[in-house]
Protein backbone atom coordinates (compact mmCIF):
# COMPACT_ATOMS: atom_id res chain seq x y z
CA UNK A 1 0.00 0.00 0.00
CA UNK A 2 1.69 3.45 -1.07
CA UNK A 3 0.14 7.14 -0.70
CA UNK A 4 1.85 10.26 -0.98
CA UNK A 5 3.63 11.72 2.78
CA UNK A 6 2.90 15.16 3.48
CA UNK A 7 5.21 16.41 6.56
CA UNK A 8 4.92 18.53 8.30
CA UNK A 9 7.54 21.13 10.11
CA UNK A 10 7.80 20.65 13.76
CA UNK A 11 9.76 19.35 16.49
CA UNK A 12 7.07 16.19 16.51
CA UNK A 13 5.13 15.03 13.62
CA UNK A 14 1.53 15.66 13.33
CA UNK A 15 -0.30 13.26 11.45
CA UNK A 16 -4.31 13.17 11.06
CA UNK A 17 -6.19 10.36 10.34
CA UNK A 18 -7.00 10.04 6.00
CA UNK A 19 -9.06 7.30 6.35
CA UNK A 20 -9.73 3.67 8.32
CA UNK A 21 -9.73 0.85 6.26
CA UNK A 22 -11.21 -2.47 7.78
CA UNK A 23 -11.15 -1.15 11.22
CA UNK A 24 -7.77 -2.21 11.84
CA UNK A 25 -4.90 0.34 10.14
CA UNK A 26 -5.48 3.96 9.65
CA UNK A 27 -3.54 5.53 7.34
CA UNK A 28 -2.26 8.96 7.65
CA UNK A 29 -1.32 11.37 5.24
CA UNK A 30 0.92 14.74 5.56
CA UNK A 31 2.25 17.07 2.73
CA UNK A 32 6.27 16.17 1.62
CA UNK A 33 7.07 16.60 -1.48
CA UNK A 34 9.36 14.39 -2.70
CA UNK A 35 9.40 10.29 -2.28
CA UNK A 36 6.31 8.69 -2.26
CA UNK A 37 5.61 7.00 1.18
CA UNK A 38 2.83 5.26 3.33
CA UNK A 39 2.15 5.26 6.80
CA UNK A 40 0.52 2.48 8.22
CA UNK A 41 -0.76 1.99 11.72
CA UNK A 42 -2.56 -1.53 12.80
CA UNK A 43 -1.54 -0.74 16.73
CA UNK A 44 1.26 -3.92 16.20
CA UNK A 45 3.99 -1.09 16.41
CA UNK A 46 4.63 -0.49 13.08
CA UNK A 47 7.25 2.22 12.52
CA UNK A 48 6.79 6.08 11.26
CA UNK A 49 10.24 7.07 9.27
CA UNK A 50 10.16 10.67 9.03
CA UNK A 51 12.36 11.98 6.70
CA UNK A 52 14.39 14.87 8.75
CA UNK A 53 16.70 17.41 8.13
CA UNK A 54 19.24 19.41 10.33
CA UNK A 55 19.87 23.06 8.80
CA UNK A 56 21.83 25.96 11.20
CA UNK A 57 22.88 29.25 10.29
CA UNK A 58 23.72 33.03 11.23
CA UNK A 59 21.09 35.54 11.46
CA UNK A 60 22.08 38.63 10.14
CA UNK A 61 20.78 42.07 9.26
CA UNK A 62 21.89 43.94 6.04
CA UNK A 63 24.93 41.53 6.71
CA UNK A 64 25.83 42.57 10.14
CA UNK A 65 24.78 40.81 13.53
CA UNK A 66 20.98 41.57 14.94
CA UNK A 67 21.31 43.67 18.52
CA UNK A 68 21.72 41.56 21.25
CA UNK A 69 18.59 42.68 22.91
CA UNK A 70 15.76 40.97 23.97
CA UNK A 71 14.29 44.71 23.89
CA UNK A 72 15.29 45.10 20.07
CA UNK A 73 14.18 41.60 18.36
CA UNK A 74 12.39 39.55 15.62
CA UNK A 75 11.04 35.70 15.00
CA UNK A 76 12.43 34.16 12.39
CA UNK A 77 9.91 31.08 11.30
CA UNK A 78 9.60 28.62 8.77
CA UNK A 79 6.41 28.12 6.72
CA UNK A 80 5.62 25.11 5.32
CA UNK A 81 4.17 26.02 1.56
CA UNK A 82 1.64 23.34 1.49
CA UNK A 83 -0.05 23.76 4.73
CA UNK A 84 0.69 27.74 5.84
CA UNK A 85 1.78 25.96 9.07
CA UNK A 86 4.14 28.53 10.65
CA UNK A 87 6.74 27.12 12.68
CA UNK A 88 9.65 28.80 15.19
CA UNK A 89 12.87 28.69 13.89
CA UNK A 90 15.10 31.37 16.33
CA UNK A 91 15.21 34.58 17.57
CA UNK A 92 17.35 37.37 16.11
CA UNK A 93 18.67 38.35 19.42
CA UNK A 94 20.68 34.51 19.41
CA UNK A 95 22.49 35.45 15.83
CA UNK A 96 22.42 31.84 15.13
CA UNK A 97 19.78 29.44 14.73
CA UNK A 98 20.27 25.41 14.77
CA UNK A 99 17.46 22.79 14.83
CA UNK A 100 15.83 19.79 13.20
CA UNK A 101 12.98 20.00 10.86
CA UNK A 102 10.70 17.69 8.70
CA UNK A 103 12.33 17.66 4.74
CA UNK A 104 10.18 20.07 2.49
CA UNK A 105 9.88 23.07 0.81
CA UNK A 106 9.19 26.03 3.42
CA UNK A 107 8.94 30.02 3.41
CA UNK A 108 11.34 31.51 5.98
CA UNK A 109 9.58 34.30 7.74
CA UNK A 110 10.22 37.51 9.84
CA UNK A 111 8.42 39.17 12.58
CA UNK A 112 9.12 41.42 15.06
CA UNK A 113 8.68 40.61 18.32
CA UNK A 114 10.07 44.04 20.34
CA UNK A 115 10.32 46.99 18.06
CA UNK A 116 13.28 48.84 19.40
CA UNK A 117 15.66 51.44 17.24
CA UNK A 118 17.37 48.95 15.07
CA UNK A 119 15.72 45.76 13.40
CA UNK A 120 12.74 46.23 11.24
CA UNK A 121 9.30 46.18 12.31
CA UNK A 122 7.74 44.24 9.83
CA UNK A 123 5.49 41.48 10.75
CA UNK A 124 4.50 38.80 8.67
CA UNK A 125 7.45 39.14 5.80
CA UNK A 126 8.17 36.39 3.87
CA UNK A 127 12.37 37.19 3.18
CA UNK A 128 13.21 33.97 1.56
CA UNK A 129 10.07 31.84 -0.66
CA UNK A 130 10.01 28.11 -1.56
CA UNK A 131 13.59 27.22 0.10
CA UNK A 132 14.28 23.01 -0.40
CA UNK A 133 15.34 22.04 3.11
CA UNK A 134 15.49 18.28 1.58
CA UNK A 135 19.34 17.54 3.49
CA UNK A 136 21.47 18.68 6.30
CA UNK A 137 22.61 21.95 5.60
CA UNK A 138 23.61 25.46 6.31
CA UNK A 139 21.05 28.40 5.70
CA UNK A 140 22.51 31.85 6.82
CA UNK A 141 19.31 34.51 6.92
CA UNK A 142 20.19 37.64 6.06
CA UNK A 143 17.05 40.50 6.28
CA UNK A 144 17.80 43.41 4.02
CA UNK A 145 16.10 46.65 5.47
CA UNK A 146 16.19 50.14 4.77
CA UNK A 147 14.84 53.37 6.69
CA UNK A 148 11.71 55.21 5.13
CA UNK A 149 10.63 58.18 7.22
CA UNK A 150 8.59 61.04 5.99
CA UNK A 151 5.51 63.58 6.68
CA UNK A 152 1.86 62.06 7.14
CA UNK A 153 -0.58 64.27 4.91
CA UNK A 154 -4.31 64.31 4.68
CA UNK A 155 -5.13 66.71 1.36
CA UNK A 156 -1.46 68.27 1.71
CA UNK A 157 -1.86 69.83 5.11
CA UNK A 158 -0.77 68.22 8.14
CA UNK A 159 -2.98 66.01 10.58
CA UNK A 160 -4.33 67.54 13.32
CA UNK A 161 -2.11 66.95 16.43
CA UNK A 162 -3.84 65.74 19.00
CA UNK A 163 -4.24 62.26 19.98
CA UNK A 164 -8.51 62.27 19.83
CA UNK A 165 -8.28 63.05 16.25
CA UNK A 166 -5.89 60.27 14.86
CA UNK A 167 -5.19 57.36 12.61
CA UNK A 168 -2.36 54.73 12.99
CA UNK A 169 -0.60 54.14 9.09
CA UNK A 170 0.37 50.59 7.77
CA UNK A 171 1.94 49.43 4.94
CA UNK A 172 0.56 46.40 3.46
CA UNK A 173 2.44 43.70 1.38
CA UNK A 174 2.25 40.01 0.44
CA UNK A 175 5.95 39.64 0.59
CA UNK A 176 7.24 42.44 3.10
CA UNK A 177 3.98 41.85 5.29
CA UNK A 178 2.64 44.70 7.86
CA UNK A 179 4.55 47.46 8.56
CA UNK A 180 3.28 49.89 11.22
CA UNK A 181 4.86 53.08 10.14
CA UNK A 182 3.27 55.48 12.73
CA UNK A 183 0.64 57.32 13.75
CA UNK A 184 -1.22 60.61 12.33
CA UNK A 185 -1.20 62.52 15.71
CA UNK A 186 2.65 63.50 16.23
Amino acid sequence: MRCNLIALLSLFVFVSPLHAGDGQELIFQSSFEGEEACVVFDGDGDTIDVPAVHISGDLTLNGEDFPFSQYDDAIFSLRDRVTGDIFALGNSHDQQYSVNVVAGHYDVMYSVQSPGDNVPRNIGAAIMENVALLSDQTLNINVVAYMISGDFLHNGAPFPATEFDDGVVFLDSPQAGRIKVGETKF
